[in-house]
């Protein structure tokens, strides 16, 4: 009787079995997508990716650098351009990187060729689905600043979850002082109230601070603009707001490619809007919002350039094993190396630390 090797695979093959899978992982998501266009290496781009390792005095490390606009009024005529240089780059962040891994198990005899590449087919395909979920999740606990200990909807992760472990979870930092963002009066999110659901006129207080705190912008077709992540509740008391309803409708190209009718993405007046189930939520957290902690409610994320970065290091690797129950239960293993942060800088007029182009709005959101 013939048997089949599990384990002869190619280096080649692996390496394109691997390669599917980031791929893969990149594709199914809105955040780290390349069809989006959030994600980029320049630092014009919402999401920056870094794929290099610069060698530094204290070792290898993943640089990536804060870029601001010019503010300087130049020099006039004849005079010197010396001592009057600006600086391109406002300081370096650092993002420490951590491989994350993940592997399939076949539950039984595989006994045709066949049955052996629909498993390893499976196996990308689910593999591939897993780092994406996961890329994304990880994405916006870190741009809305909420630790790995926790899920999006602000569960508890079970204590078996290795995801708070990653190297670079420990640099999670909470939205700071001056990057909220709350509707009418309300201050923080103990004085929500079930109607402080989110607006146009939000959203334009939103944009107004961010250009006042000259959060840096994304450039769409020579204009100022900035993305913004909303969570389905929200989009839904958004697409019920008055205000919206006509401004989109006069925005947007109507009939079926009007953006509010299409209820994908709406772009008006240099905001992006995007809705999305993976915007954080208070909503699998006992204790809620507002005074009496019963307000369910999402953090919509206002997005400029260099908000998040992303680091993918090195080869990604595809493993197969078929030493589990004597050769019967073949397995399949993905790993591959990363790491996120969001870029925080001494803020200049404040001089405290700010969250570099993320604004977070807090709103109910039943």
């Amino acid at each position: 009787m013939a048997y089949t090797d599990f384990g002869a695979v190619t280096p080649l093959q692996r390496k394109a079995y691997s390669a599917k899978i980031l791929q893969f992982g990149r594709d199914g998501t809105i955040l780290f997508s390349s069809k989006q266009g959030l994600t980029g290496k320049s630092a014009n781009s919402c999401i920056q990716v870094i794929t290099e390792i610069t060698k530094t005095s204290r070792g290898d490390k993943v640089i990536m650098p804060l870029v601001n606009d010019l503010t300087s009024d130049g020099v006039a005529g004849d005079n010197d351009q010396d001592g009057h240089e600006e600086s391109l780059v406002a300081q370096d962040l650092e993002i420490t990187i951590d491989q994350i891994s993940h592997a399939v198990r076949n539950r039984g005899v595989m006994s045709e060729q066949r049955t052996v590449v629909r498993f390893r087919s499976t196996a990308r395909e689910k593999l591939g689905n897993w780092l994406a979920q996961k890329k994304e999740e990880m994405g916006f606990l870190t741009l809305a600043g909420r630790g790995f200990a926790h899920k999006l909807d602000l569960s508890p992760r079970p204590s078996s979850s290795q995801l708070p472990a990653l190297a670079f979870a420990a640099d999670v930092t909470a939205p700071s002082a001056h990057r909220t963002v709350f509707p009418g009066t309300v201050t923080a999110t103990a004085g929500l109230s079930s109607t402080d659901t989110l607006s146009w006129d939000l959203l334009l207080a939103a944009k107004a601070k961010a250009k006042r705190l000259n959060l840096k912008p994304l450039y769409h077709e020579g204009r100022e603009t900035y993305i913004v992540m909303v969570s389905p509740e929200q989009a839904r008391d958004l697409k019920q707001d008055s205000d919206y309803v006509s401004v989109t409708k006069d925005a947007g190209v109507r009939g079926g490619k009007n953006p509010l009718f299409a209820g994908s993405i709406a772009m008006v007046d240099g905001l992006v809007i995007y809705e999305h189930n993976k915007v954080p939520t208070n909503t699998g957290n006992t204790a809620g919002w507002g005074a009496g902690g019963d307000v369910k409610g999402a953090q919509a994320l206002l997005l400029g350039a260099q908000a998040l970065g992303l680091a993918e290091v090195g080869n990604s690797e595809w493993a197969e094993d078929n030493q589990k129950d004597y050769g019967r239960k073949p397995g399949i293993a993905y790993a591959t190396i990363l790491g996120f942060k969001k870029p925080v800088f001494e803020d200049p007029v404040t001089g405290t630390d700010e969250d570099f182009s993320v604004l977070s709005l807090y709103t109910a959101a039943a």
